[in-house]
């Protein structure tokens, strides 16, 4: 009986490797090897001046603000007496597609005398931009404001004279992030 049995369980563990077998044989697997890029997003990043807000006009101290090409904005101060400013409002929006944010952070913003590469240094104006750290959300804006005050008289020998300086702010690296 247990000769029956042995030859039993080899016959049925045959059976069970022919029907893998023949299985294996009558079956087809079908393959797919892909490959995913993810372009460079720079064309996507996309911040811009919207809007530049200019300070209330005095009988003696008066702003002007302009939005350029998107990526430069104007602004002018006329002060007459020591002490006094004006500060500008800028809006900064962020139109990247959707997942990318901008990063803002103060410890970017710098302000050069008008080559772009000197610090401003000057006796007459202090120039200070405020700007919060902040990451703007595709779609979303902020606000960051640009105050000069004078420093010093100036006292031209003809009346009516008066000094003049440009400087530049720039917001260095923007920085994208995911959201």
């Amino acid at each position: 009986m247990k000769k029956k049995n042995s030859f039993l369980v080899v016959a049925l563990l045959i059976a069970v490797l022919m029907l893998g077998v023949g299985y294996a044989l009558t079956t087809l697997d079908l393959n797919v090897t892909g490959t995913a890029t993810a372009k460079d997003a720079a064309s996507s990043f996309d911040v811009e001046f919207t809007d530049a807000t200019a300070g209330t006009a005095t009988s003696t101290a008066s702003s002007t603000a302009t939005i350029g090409d998107g990526e430069t904005a104007t602004m002018s101060a006329t002060l007459t007496n020591v002490g006094e400013s004006q500060t500008v409002t800028f809006t900064v929006k962020n139109n990247s597609q959707k997942g990318l944010a901008a990063k803002l952070t103060a410890a970017n913003v710098k302000v050069y005398a008008s080559d772009g590469t000197t610090p401003y240094a000057s006796s007459y104006f202090t120039v200070t931009p405020t700007v919060s750290d902040v990451t703007i959300a595709a779609g979303q804006t902020t606000t960051f404001t640009v105050t000069v005050t004078l420093n010093k008289a100036y006292v031209g020998s003809d009346a009516g004279t008066s000094v003049t300086e440009n400087f530049k702010i720039i917001l260095e690296d923007i920085e994208a992030v995911q959201e």
